[in-house]
């Protein structure tokens, strides 16, 4: 890239577009650059070893005195897990690193570890310690390790024509529950509740991770509409069934209270479902684990024309905005979220 660009002039994807290319893989780094979580082969003749590190986003619910400050080590905990649930793998321990200024109250620091540490337990993975350390700001990093079966990992960008879009979890949920918080209000489910316990698709996730037909998988941290596009191979497309997406209720129950289209809900942050693109022989396994209570959508379809449609009615390419460092960040809030909404482009492919 030209000398002087600054990251807010390329964002966060493009950034990483450009750089991976130039770094040389390790022969013993299994699923390489770009992916959820990264797969190291360790020399077990059945297992390698899963990885990731990411630091959470600013908890919107603590700052806005909706919740305590668990919430951001929960955050750090689901946000490492869910990319190793992602690739298939299983996590097994996780350590938290805390940059904070001085003047930082001791019962937020103190707060923050105690969630993270109470969402390892819940999950059975160990909490291994970590790092506190001063610094300009406050940055919550966690880092997760796991195992998975050696050659079961999902990469991104494997889908191929045919192939059914499976959605882990719901959609809508976290932009449900922040508007009602917004607005004063507290339906059922609670709101707050939702906000300050991030879920990653454990269960799914695990479910899925023996599943013959599964092809690849993104987690929805930027969003429906990146990881619908992550999820297909090179050349391909994804067309959305609106009547299938499993909106939360929480989403549900605020698009009709402030009296807008539900659409824009689907394509939100922060409910931390998973998308995988599964050959379609997998689709009597996906409706048994659906009958069995597991949180399982068949959302839509890999096709082979590139781009991003929704059928709802009759077929429109949609355009919509994404979570990207750098450029526009759900947890800055502001008026993201307006944005977020305006920006929801429908164009009718029906002459």
């Amino acid at each position: 890239m030209p000398d002087g660009l600054k990251m807010s002039d390329v964002g966060e994807k493009a950034f990483l577009a450009k750089l991976l290319p130039t770094l040389s893989v390790d022969p013993a780094f299994v699923n390489g650059f770009g992916h959820d979580a990264s797969v190291m082969d360790i020399g077990l003749p059945e297992t390698d070893l899963v990885m990731k590190i990411d630091r959470a986003a600013k908890p919107i619910s603590a700052l806005n005195g909706w919740s305590d400050y668990r919430v951001w080590g929960r955050m750090a905990v689901t946000a490492n897990c869910s990319d190793i649930l992602t690739v298939g793998g299983r996590p097994r321990g996780f350590m938290l690193s805390l940059s904070m200024q001085d003047d930082t109250p001791v019962d937020v620091a103190e707060a923050i570890v105690a969630g993270a540490a109470e969402e390892c337990q819940r999950h059975g993975v160990a909490f291994l310690g970590g790092d506190t350390k001063e610094a300009m700001g406050m940055n919550v990093v966690g880092a997760a390790l796991g195992t998975i079966d050696k050659n079961r990992h999902f990469n991104r960008r494997g889908g191929k024509a045919g192939d059914l879009l499976v959605l882990a979890g719901t959609v809508g949920g976290f932009l449900g529950a922040y508007r009602t918080c917004q607005a004063g209000g507290f339906p059922e489910p609670d709101a707050v509740e939702y906000l300050s316990r991030p879920r990653a698709a454990w269960k799914e996730a695990l479910a899925l991770a023996s599943l013959e037909g599964v092809r690849s998988a993104c987690d929805l941290s930027d969003g429906l509409s990146s990881s619908a596009l992550s999820v297909v191979g090179s050349g391909a497309g994804a067309v959305l069934n609106f009547d299938a997406l499993p909106f939360h209720p929480l989403a549900r129950a605020s698009a009709a209270t402030r009296g807008v289209d539900l659409l824009s809900y689907a394509f939100g942050v922060g409910d931390w479902g998973i998308l995988y693109a599964v050959d379609p022989s997998a689709g009597s396994a996906i409706a048994d684990l659906k009958a069995k209570g597991l949180s399982l959508a068949i959302v839509g379809l890999v096709e082979s024309e590139p781009g991003l449609r929704l059928r709802r009615g009759h077929l429109f390419a949609i355009s919509a905005s994404e979570n990207e460092h750098f450029r526009q960040r759900m947890e800055d809030e502001g008026d993201y979220f307006d944005l977020q909404e305006s920006s929801l482009v429908l164009t009718s492919l029906v002459p």
